[in-house]
């Protein structure tokens, strides 16, 4: 029962649940040591930031 409160507790949806993960997450970067998956994954991550959160704007 407990667990299943966890999950319905991260399909929060509408501008709430948005501003919240949107004051939790923040852009990230990379190196250039990093893969270039790794790199992928993180303008991945702030493609969706930038989207979601107006990072950048």
């Amino acid at each position: 029962m407990l667990l299943l409160l966890g999950l319905t507790a991260c399909q929060t949806t509408g501008s709430a649940g948005t501003r919240t993960a949107c004051g939790s997450f923040r852009a990230i970067s990379w190196s250039k040591a990093d893969t270039p998956p790794t790199q992928q994954q993180v303008r991945a991550h702030n493609a969706v930031g930038k989207e979601i959160c107006g990072w950048g704007r």
